[in-house]
């Protein structure tokens, strides 16, 4: 999904191990073993769901952090000029929402997801990216006649599109020359051209959203490079860069520029979650907290006369909301959206789902007759990278609600079942009932074998905020017995911590580890310890611990003191690493 860090599910025979809940923690730790002693396979692993950007050797964190997401409450908020209405995305769809009613309508209908809408100074367009799975073009839209263009279909991540003042341009974030930087395309001609242009690709280079000032013509943007993510304001008169804001691996990090050019609204992380803050333009080097969430505020954007700031979050569900908070701080408001006008016949679609005859949790895509993604109304939403799918989790019986008409339904269980396929039709203002029974390929659990997950991360860049048993349907939608979340850290913050020595064993058996990093001598996981092991991070390019040189023997030993295991997280892909010549590739 995007946003998560890659991992890693095994299985064993169960018959070596103890029996009873009360040993849960011996058959996790003798699993772990097994599992840190398997061979690793060295065929090619995933590479990356859209086309390359230079200079990125980790293209999930592109596409995880950067990308668009889809839910099914409101994301990527956009007042209008006039202050009367408000674009957002949701359900791969764009929407417009009238702010005095709040009633709204969806005003795209593509078999594709669009996201991030951006209105022109008129208010009579929007321009946003469409989605198709594998490309992100660039597309306007007019409002009054209903009539998409499209203004970048190129080879190349595209995002984040905005308007000039005039309106004779479109600037947004493009791959197309090789590394993601900033470029505009001319809305009348067509004609694409890079606004920044350096000689050298410096590891992991991003530049893309875009905000034009008006005073001068001056870029706002979002710079990142390696694990160093900034806000940074391009005086394009002088060529010149000044740094507004920066820390170490912001994931979700986004702001919005003022009507005035003046201030910069933004959300960024904390050690304990994420915060919205306000900041003068001009005098960057303080700034004011707005509100402090334990959730993650995404997409901050200033209503046309600067006195709000709106935004998205998840709830407890996992389902996005609007909300909005005064530029003076204060209480934030949550704005509660009417019933959604789809503006065509919509029914209802339940499924059931079984395995072996038994009600059982399964992963599910489903697909409209147009092809585009119907996900439910609650929910992580998911993004599978390997074969461009959007899917969910369902823990034996789930309600859609989609577009009357042929519905594709594709289900399975781990690596337990094959993969189900059927069709249903969808009528209007009914309720459609489908059962799903999956045929085992074969009954592990019965056949005296567990399967596990030693490497993953709850909480790490993506836009949810979960708990623990968030994740019990994705678990056992995937067959997963035993799980090992990670603790880990975004270099200088060590995220939740408060979750260490949390236990979960009805159904899936859930303790955590942690993930220790030695920048030179690899990543290590703990499992089965009492407490953390510390220093959590060291080596060269880590802050304060940078020369920190000590051995990786010495985090294992603190497991092996404890009772626990530790070993390596991550395959190495290298037939003999122990070579001169292959040593550094390791």
């Amino acid at each position: 999904m995007r946003g998560s860090e890659e991992c890693e599910s095994y299985g064993l025979r169960a018959e070596t191990l103890p029996q009873g809940p009360e040993i849960a923690m011996r058959i996790n730790l003798r699993l772990t073993l097994l599992l840190l002693l398997s061979p690793f396979s060295t065929h090619a692993q995933w590479a990356n769901q859209y086309p390359l950007a230079e200079g990125f050797d980790h293209h999930v964190y592109l596409e995880g952090f950067e990308l668009p997401v889809m839910n099914s409450g409101p994301t990527d908020p956009a007042p209008s000029p006039s202050g009367r209405e408000l674009a957002f995305a949701a359900k791969g769809w764009l929407w417009l929402l009238d702010l005095e009613s709040m009633n709204a309508r969806r005003i795209t209908s593509s078999r594709d997801m669009d996201s991030r809408p951006e209105w022109s100074a008129d208010g009579k367009s929007l321009v946003f990216i469409r989605d198709s799975g594998s490309s992100l073009d660039i597309v306007s839209l007019d409002l009054e006649t209903g009539k998409e263009r499209v203004l970048v279909d190129v080879e190349a991540i595209n995002l984040d599109p905005v308007f000039s003042a005039d309106q004779n341009f479109v600037h947004y974030a493009s791959a197309e020359n090789g590394p993601l930087r900033l470029w505009r395309v001319s809305v009348d001609s067509l004609k694409r051209e890079e606004v920044t242009i350096a000689t050298e690709v410096l590891p992991r280079p991003i530049m893309r959203h875009p905000v034009l000032l008006d005073n001068d013509g001056s870029i706002v943007y979002l710079n990142k490079q390696s694990s160093y993510d900034s806000i940074n304001l391009l005086n394009i008169s002088t060529n010149t860069t000044t740094t507004l804001v920066e820390d170490r691996i912001t994931a979700q990090a986004d702001f919005s520029v003022s009507p005035d050019g003046k201030y910069l609204a933004y959300t960024w992380p904390f050690d304990g979650g994420w915060e919205l803050r306000l900041l003068a333009i001009e005098i960057p080097n303080t700034s004011i907290l707005l509100t402090q969430s334990l959730g993650l505020p995404l997409a901050p954007a200033f209503s046309h006369d600067g006195s709000w700031i709106y935004f998205t979050e998840s709830n407890d569900d996992e389902r996005t909301e609007l909300k909005r908070i005064s530029v003076n701080g204060g209480p934030v408001e949550i704005l509660t959206i009417n019933p959604l006008d789809w503006g065509m016949p919509m029914g209802r679609l339940v499924i059931r789902s079984e395995v072996g005859g038994e009600m059982a949790p399964v992963r599910l895509n489903v697909l409209d007759g147009a092809g585009h993604p119907v996900i439910p109304e609650n929910g992580a939403v998911r993004s599978e990278g390997q074969h461009a799918r959007i899917f969910f989790y369902s823990g034996g019986e789930i309600e859609l609600i989609a577009p009357v008409g042929k519905v594709t339904i594709s289900a399975v269980q781990g690596f337990e079942t094959a993969e189900l396929l059927e069709e249903a039709v969808i009528r209007a203002d009914a309720t459609t009932q489908v059962t799903l029974n999956l045929p085992r390929i074969w009954d592990a659990s019965a056949s005296g074998w567990y399967s596990g997950d030693n490497h993953f991360h709850l909480n790490y860049g993506g836009t949810y905020r979960l708990e623990p048993q968030d994740i019990l349907p994705d678990l056992g939608g995937e067959g997963i017995d035993v799980a090992y979340p990670l603790l880990a850290n975004l270099h200088n913050r060590f995220l939740q911590q408060e979750l260490w020595g949390r236990e979960y064993s009805e159904g899936t058996i859930i303790r955590f580890g942690q993930e220790v990093r030695s920048h030179f001598l690899g990543h290590l996981q703990l499992l089965g310890t009492r407490d953390l092991f510390w220093p959590w991070v060291w080596g060269p390019g880590y802050q304060v611990y940078g020369e920190d040189d000590r051995l990786n023997a010495t985090a294992l030993r603190h497991a092996r003191a404890q009772g626990g295991l530790g070993g390596y997280v991550h395959p190495v892909p290298i037939a003999d690493p122990f070579t001169l010549e292959t040593a550094a590739q390791v």
